[in-house]
């Protein structure tokens, strides 16, 4: 492992690896994957228990009570206590959870946004394209691939989506410019797969 205690694919199926080894969300119950990823996304803050019922739950009151709360709670540290024995999840005893601060948590999603953020204050173009590239690597699929139950997933999930197409959109000027034209078309081809009526990038396909 690296300086981080904790890996999160979220990009395609969510895969969660720790140096005991690697847990997939075709191993856990979609609950407790949709309950650690929001914790994932929202470590840095204690998270009401309200909020984790509209999460969790939306306007299912009946099904959003503590005690199931506590319960998938519960399960989500057994399930991931196999690659994380200590303590994942934790409460401030006031009816709020956040994961350990003690965690170091690499998201692919965060590697993302800052690789795009790096290719664009580039001040070369080599320098542009290799982060473009690096981003468009990370994406291995659209986030959760296979929850699509929340609506907060799906308005992440629609956020990268469009990072995605504004990413290559941005790229792809720059590698027709330095005419490396097998990265123009794996990434028009990207493109098309995210955005199959957009114009340029059937436009660079072509060329």
């Amino acid at each position: 492992m690296t300086e981080f205690d904790v890996h999160v694919q979220a990009f395609g199926s969510l895969n969660i690896t720790t140096s005991h080894g690697t847990l997939s969300d075709v191993k856990v119950n979609k609950l407790s994957i949709r309950l650690i990823i929001y914790l994932v996304l929202n470590r840095y803050r204690l998270i009401p228990q309200d909020e984790l019922f509209h999460a969790l739950w939306g306007n299912d009151f009946e099904s959003g009570n503590s005690n199931n709360l506590r319960q998938l709670i519960a399960r989500a540290r057994k399930e991931i206590s196999p690659i994380y024995p200590n303590d994942f999840i934790i409460s401030d005893g006031d009816n709020r959870y956040r994961l350990s601060p003690d965690l170091k948590i690499h998201l692919d999603t965060d590697a993302f946004e800052a690789y795009f953020s790096k290719a664009r204050n580039a001040d070369f173009a080599d320098t542009k394209i290799a982060y473009f590239l690096k981003a468009i690597d990370l994406y291995k699929g659209h986030l959760l691939a296979a929850n699509t139950k929340d609506e907060w997933i799906e308005r992440t999930r629609t956020f990268y989506q469009m990072e995605l197409v504004n990413l290559i959109l941005d790229a792809l000027p720059l590698l027709y410019e330095r005419e490396d034209y097998e990265n123009l078309y794996s990434v028009s081809s990207r493109g098309i797969d995210i955005s199959p009526d957009h114009p340029s990038f059937h436009y660079y396909y072509l060329l």
